[in-house]
């Protein structure tokens, strides 16, 4: 809970205070504060933030998008080509991996990378969370799994957000069935 409210002040700071808009260099930013709070308060230096972080313009229609672990993926069955820095995982499905870093301290870090895309009618966003795809359940007692996930966006991307957030909660209730919840699960859909 402490890494969520730094790492929301440091965020606030750097895109109010700061005015920074790349996506990539608001996370470069956020990183250098969490380290140095971190280090002033004497905090554990392996508490970090996993984060993926989207920015709109909607003059230009364009999504400017930089992860720190947490991917982002689309699902428009209407885009044939792959975008610059995608990767297909169906017809119509692509994910932009996230850097394998987070938002906090590393031995190597990196600086982040921002990714741009133009904008298409029916596009469908997903930003999430490991939190569904590590839930144990079903009748094995094993994890979800990002692809079963992809599989269940790429299934219901058509029904209102609404709908595809019912079919997904119905989902992993079910999957979990007796198991304890593992993580915080989180994923956030929008339509373009």
């Amino acid at each position: 809970a402490m890494m969520s409210v730094m790492g929301s002040g440091a965020l606030s700071k750097v895109i109010v205070d700061e005015g920074l808009t790349d996506t990539a260099e608001i996370l470069d930013r956020t990183r250098e504060i969490v380290v140095k709070r971190q280090s002033r308060n004497g905090k554990s230096a392996t508490e970090a933030m996993d984060i993926s972080l989207v920015a709109f313009n909607r003059t230009a229609q364009t999504l400017r998008w930089s992860g720190a672990f947490n991917p982002l993926w689309l699902v428009n069955p209407a885009r044939k080509a792959t975008p610059p820095g995608a990767t297909a995982f169906a017809e119509g499905g692509f994910q932009w991996k996230a850097l394998r870093q987070p938002v906090g301290s590393h031995p190597e870090p990196k600086p982040f990378f921002q990714h741009t895309l133009a904008l298409q009618p029916s596009d469908t966003f997903y930003l999430i969370t490991d939190g569904f795809q590590d839930q144990f359940g079903g009748d094995k007692g094993k994890k979800f799994t990002a692809k079963r996930l992809r599989e269940l966006l790429l299934e219901s991307h058509s029904l209102s957000m609404a709908e595809q957030g019912s079919k997904l909660f119905q989902t992993f209730e079910t999957w979990r069935g007796l198991q304890p919840q593992v993580d915080d699960v989180t994923i956030l859909g929008f339509r373009v």
